[in-house]
């Protein structure tokens, strides 16, 4: 996830703080997107002056999932609070 947040913190920095629109391997390099056996998700139209959820691992523990705010910072967050960000974001 350090590596994932390495490229979309220098996307932001180049483009007023916003993070790219969409997943894209052109953009973001398709490596930076995932572990070894599985794809981290990824919310997509978020800005570096919100405090939000960027991206996060797919489903592995019940009590919640590492994911990566806007901030940078890496924390677990609950399922609940996953589930409503997705909500958000429009993903099923």
């Amino acid at each position: 996830m350090k590596a994932l947040w390495g490229e979309l913190s220098r996307y932001a920095l180049q483009n007023e703080g916003r993070f790219p629109a969409r997943r894209d391997a052109e953009v973001i390099p398709v490596e930076n997107w995932s572990l070894p056996t599985v794809q981290y998700h990824y919310l997509e139209g978020r800005n570096a002056n919100e405090d939000s959820i960027l991206a996060f691992e797919p489903d592995a523990f019940e009590d919640g999932q590492l994911a990566l705010m806007t901030s940078g910072e890496n924390r677990i967050a609950p399922s609940s609070e996953l589930a409503e960000a997705v909500k958000q974001d429009g993903e099923e």
